[in-house]
């Protein structure tokens, strides 16, 4: 338990914006509610499914790079118009050093927009929404961290 009585300033001040910050895109994205499991199974015409998979370079996963010990980041796509909203990119890079990812493109997303990075001391050094990702760019992404994207359709 956290006693949040006189926060003020430092780091209790940086864990309560961070914890309003990640409630608020919880509440703000259907997708991060689901009511039932993802289950891979196309929702879109373009053949775009609830829940996709893929590694650093944006290829899809399929059974031998799942099980790839090399392979040490993820890329998780949740689907958004099933349930009224925006799509999402997770990005998990699970290397101990910086690395690159590339965003998938066509027809996951045209752009992507940076909506949270567990890399930033605070939740107000995330600000890119005025500066979308093409997709199929790459980016670079802390050692360790989340990201959490927008998808532009």
């Amino acid at each position: 338990w956290l006693d949040w009585s006189g926060v003020g300033s430092g780091w209790r001040a940086d864990l309560l914006a961070t914890t309003r910050a990640l409630l608020a895109l919880r509440r703000e994205h259907a997708v991060l509610r689901q009511s039932t499991f993802f289950a891979g199974r196309p929702v879109h015409p373009d053949g775009t499914t609830d829940l996709a998979w893929f590694g650093p370079d944006a290829m899809a996963l399929d059974h031998d790079r799942w099980h790839d010990p090399a392979l040490r980041t993820l890329q998780a796509f949740l689907h958004g118009e099933p349930v009224g909203g925006p799509s999402l990119l997770l990005v998990v890079p699970g290397k101990l050093d910086d690395t690159k990812v590339q965003l998938p493109g066509q027809p996951w997303a045209r752009a992507w927009h940076l909506l949270w990075d567990s890399a930033a001391e605070t939740p107000s050094e995330v600000d890119d929404e005025g500066h979308p990702v093409p997709g199929g760019d790459r980016v670079p992404v802390s050692a360790l961290s989340l990201r959490v994207y927008r998808a532009s359709r």
